[in-house]
């Protein structure tokens, strides 16, 4: 009963057609004039990331220390020696922390990998690869459907063109390159928001869950979710707990600690790194702490994490302001809100620490809620970070010059967390305008 009156507030209170969301042959031309134009500035790099799809050497890590701890190892006795052993490369190339973790996420992120351990790992790097090719293809369905006001997901071949577009992608080649997990959680995220439209607050739970199971950072979301439904908040833990149970065996509390022993170190080795692009910890690392790839023009590392901290929760604060009063003014049953959850999921890569490029994927749900808005302001808004995350990061490296990067040039690493603040602005104007917008609502709560 309950999902029944929200599905029918949400379509009642939207004031955009079932239709009006449809792109046009315009949106997809200029998108696409872009798109090549944001790939000659790089002089067409960026591209060369196919041709490093059989080594995705993030995907190597975690295949490596999952098959370690699959052999009854624990993680922490995981050196360098034995990691370039089992990986069958030179050790000069394994690409790890020097003083952080060789596998730098959560005991339960082991649970997709684990079933590709037997596959040896070279086969194991193309089925990653496969498996993400399909969750690009299904968050293109999400992404449409969303942004349409669709009832049902749209037909395969409908969502062929954006998923052929998310491909070429500066973020999503990135993601695929590396064998990274963005795309997954980003389909995972998306599907939370499919699940709230659609009233069920059960399959949202078990997405999210899920999702913070395999990366922490979208535990973020459970901000949105604790103002609109306790319940709802609750079933993400008792989803995240099954699943730690689940993996319990592999590793043990031992691999718990592992995990947040090393988590501080991790960061500390990798938050001025010219890949961590998306990051509000990368902008002050590489402005106040620095390190061998750029050049600080301030060394004051207390400061740079002081100001993260600050600036972090300020952002929070915001979005949870934002949302209180939105749920505050509501009779009846809560329905879910795009522009607040676009504050929440937009979030999760610019408070993650260490937030590569490819966490740029994260932006794109977050992007369609607040432009299918009818606010003007709102929409330019997610168009600006749009265009600043389709700029590729080797435009970047070509723009900040010589190796380390100096200080003069390195500020345009940051560009890409300016575009995702950009869209969460974009996010917090519409509500502030929906806001605005509902006297009535707002007085018949006060007579209550």
């Amino acid at each position: 009963m309950e999902r029944r009156k929200i599905r029918r507030t949400r379509v009642a209170n939207s004031s955009v057609s079932m239709t009006r969301g449809r792109p046009t042959r315009g949106n997809w031309l200029v998108f696409g004039v872009w798109l090549v134009a944001a790939a000659a500035t790089s002089r067409g790099i960026y591209l060369r990331a196919f041709e490093v799809i059989p080594d995705s050497c993030d995907f190597r890590n975690d295949f490596v220390a999952v098959r370690w701890q699959a052999q009854g190892k624990p993680i922490a006795a995981l050196d360098n020696a034995t990691a370039d052993r089992l990986m069958g490369r030179p050790a000069s190339s394994y690409s790890t922390d020097r003083s952080g973790s060789p596998y730098p996420h959560p005991p339960t992120a082991a649970l997709p990998v684990l079933p590709l351990v037997p596959l040896g790992l070279r086969l194991a790097i193309f089925v990653w690869f496969g498996l993400s090719l399909g969750a690009l293809a299904i968050l293109a369905r999400l992404l449409l459907a969303i942004w349409r006001h669709a009832e049902r997901l749209p037909r395969w071949r409908e969502a062929a063109p954006l998923a052929l577009v998310l491909l070429l992608w500066p973020p999503t080649l990135f993601n695929l390159a590396y064998g990274q997990w963005s795309i997954f959680l980003s389909a995972l995220v998306a599907a939370v928001w499919w699940s709230l439209e659609r009233g069920s607050g059960r399959r949202a739970a078990f997405w999210l869950g899920t999702a913070i199971a395999f990366k922490t950072t979208p535990a973020i979301v459970i901000g949105y979710l604790a103002l609109r439904s306790r319940r709802t908040a609750i079933r993400v833990c008792l989803v995240f707990a099954l699943i730690v149970l689940a993996v319990w065996p592999l590793g043990g509390v031992g691999a718990w600690r592992y995990f947040f022993a090393t988590s501080g170190a991790t960061v500390r080795e990798w938050e001025a790194y010219p890949d961590n692009t998306v990051s509000l910890n990368g902008v002050f690392a590489r402005l106040f702490v620095g390190g061998a790839s750029v050049l600080a023009p301030f060394h004051n590392p207390a400061l740079a994490h002081a100001l993260n901290a600050l600036v972090g929760a300020l952002l929070v604060a915001l979005a949870a302001w934002l949302t209180w009063p939105r749920l505050r003014v509501a009779t009846g049953p809560v329905p879910p809100d795009g522009p607040t959850f676009a504050l929440w999921a937009s979030l999760i890569p610019l408070l993650n620490p260490i937030a590569c490029t490819h966490n740029a994927v994260f932006a794109l749900l977050p992007a369609v809620l607040v432009a299918r808005e009818e606010v003007a302001a709102a929409r330019n808004a997610a168009a600006v970070g749009i265009v600043l995350l389709t700029i590729p990061r080797e435009t970047f490296l070509l723009v900040a010059g010589d190796h380390p990067f100096s200080p003069s040039s390195s500020w345009v690493l940051g560009l890409h967390a300016l575009g995702v603040l950009a869209i969460f602005t974009g996010a917090a104007s519409a509500v502030v305008r929906r806001r605005a917008t509902q006297p009535v609502l707002a007085s018949t709560a006060r007579g209550r």
